[in-house]
């Protein structure tokens, strides 16, 4: 792109129009260098869109006027591309800018694309190099101008549906600790059930051993004093241990005999 001698700017456009389609969102596309640069010059570039109305040929520019100055310049204004690096801008275009607001606002993401000034009905590429006549030599590669309305929707869901698979992952993770916590939960509840029955045969023997005549008590703390009667038996379960117990008129003492030590043994 280079103005020659005698024009030290240089403008062009595509012949080609494009309808522009309000509700479809639009990604536009440029690379281009900077080739060389005057001595103690500085020259700017421009790039965007050159719009048009319905009729194809009055022209309609950021403030809706007849004019080819003031364009959309939605890609770059008046910026100094690098010399000698390929530079890449990007930018992204959907619907109208408000009744009277000029056109070429937001921020030129997908989610805040720029907007085109009302009364747009068809556009096509522009590019200005070496303003503000200060010459220069620079080069296009490629100009773009895509609609990624589908694409973008296709990714958005792609996004939804991968960030759905890790939730549902996730409370499987949950739901497979939880039902961990419930297996141990039931395997305590096994082994408490396990002992209180082993207490209970070792009570049951002991009490035989004693004629049937007295009390069992099972429990950790020692028996008030109204039980503190030779013929009572207490199963002391404190720490699991299930000791048979009997009052030996001073104080709870360990039995030996035989068949309650053996029935202890049996509930340890």
């Amino acid at each position: 792109l280079d103005g020659g001698v005698t024009n030290v700017q240089w403008r062009g456009a595509s012949s080609k129009l494009i309808r522009f389609d309000p509700s479809r969102l639009y990604k536009l596309s440029v690379r281009i260098q900077q080739v060389s640069v005057p001595a103690g010059k500085s020259p700017k570039t421009y790039l965007g869109v050159e719009c048009f109305a319905e009729d194809g040929v009055t022209l309609v520019n950021v403030s809706g006027a007849n004019t080819l100055s003031s364009s959309h310049y939605i890609l770059a204004s008046g910026i100094a591309v690098p010399v000698g690096v390929w530079t890449e801008y990007v930018t992204y275009v959907k619907g109208y800018a408000a009744a009277g607001v000029n056109g070429g606002g937001g921020a030129g993401t997908v989610a805040d694309p720029k907007k085109l000034r009302a009364g747009v009905a068809y556009f096509s590429p522009m590019a200005l190099t070496g303003y503000l006549a200060e010459g220069g030599v620079a080069a296009l590669d490629y100009f773009t101008i895509d609609d990624v309305t589908d694409q973008v929707q296709i990714d958005a869901t792609s996004a939804v549906v991968a960030s759905l698979d890790s939730t549902v992952t996730q409370q499987g993770t949950t739901l497979t600790s939880q039902g961990n916590s419930i297996t141990g939960l039931n395997n305590s509840l096994t082994t408490t059930n396990t002992n209180v029955t082993a207490a209970q045969t070792a009570a049951n023997a002991a009490n035989t051993l004693a004629g049937g005549k007295g009390k069992v008590i099972v429990q950790a703390a020692a028996p008030a004093a109204a039980d503190q009667l030779p013929q009572n038996l207490w199963i002391d379960i404190t720490g699991g241990a299930n000791t048979p117990k009997r009052w030996t008129g001073s104080a709870w003492a360990a039995v030996t005999d035989k068949v309650a030590t053996d029935a202890a043994a049996a509930a340890a």
